[in-house]
């Protein structure tokens, strides 16, 4: 998802009607399910629901089961006080987990994001700006979510670490069998990472499809705009632009 401000992500989800934007370019549309929806109700509407997916569209459930966030500013989100273990440990802590079993855990999600074990009892102030986001998306897996959103996660890196950071988040969407939302307003960093893009502007979509597709053949005067006070050319592109 591409977005030049906080504002029109807000506005994306104050409006929280999201069923109406074509997703795949071909009539499928994506539903958003808030965690509080009445459970009953969802089972009144099943056929309806059934209907839906047998379209080919996707519905998201927003339980933090299902979703988990990595933010801009780790440092932010992580307890200064706290040592790394205990930072990625805390979401098991209050699922359930022993201590015990939640550090064992821990070992496991660093090997995970390609750190050592020899993080485990460090702080976050000893940890680089990368080292700390790595942090942050071992946390987020401690969960096993179906979607991870990561939100602007590579705007402090320097390019290098930008782009082993989303190398990290390709290899793991694929072996953890999830989805990623990736809210970016820098176009450099989403060819060959992103499947789908939206750009958005006021809290509008203003397109939305095949990454390939929009790029080469942008239909939005803004998605044209964006293109050209960027770096981006199609030459960034992994694959051929589509047809």
């Amino acid at each position: 998802m591409l977005y030049p401000n906080a504002y029109s992500r807000k506005l994306l989800i104050d409006q929280y009607d999201l069923a109406s934007y074509d997703l795949l370019g071909a009539g499928h549309k994506f539903l958003i399910v808030d965690e509080f929806v009445d459970q009953e109700l969802m089972l009144e509407q099943k056929a309806r629901i059934e209907a839906f997916l047998n379209q080919g569209n996707i519905l998201v459930f927003c339980g933090h089961l299902f979703i988990q966030l990595i933010f801009q500013n780790p440092d932010r989100s992580m307890n200064p006080y706290w040592r790394v273990k205990e930072n990625i440990a805390e979401p098991m802590r209050l699922s359930g987990y022993s201590k015990k079993q939640a550090y064992a855990e821990v070992e496991k999600l660093l090997a995970k994001v390609k750190l050592s074990t020899d993080y485990m009892d460090r702080s976050p102030a000893e940890c680089s700006g990368g080292q700390k986001q790595r942090i942050a998306i071992a946390r987020a897996l401690s969960m096993s979510p179906q979607l991870l959103v990561a939100d602007e996660i590579t705007s402090a890196l320097d390019p290098s670490t930008e782009e082993e950071i989303l190398e990290l988040l390709s290899t793991l969407q694929r072996s953890e069998g999830m989805s990623i939302l990736y809210i970016t307003h820098r176009i450099e960093t989403i060819s060959g990472f992103a499947d789908q893009v939206a750009v958005m502007k006021d809290g509008a979509i203003q397109e939305i499809g095949n990454t390939n597709a929009v790029f080469a053949n942008p239909k939005s005067d803004y998605t044209r705009a964006l293109l050209k006070a960027s770096s981006y050319s199609l030459t960034d592109l992994s694959l051929e632009p589509a047809k």
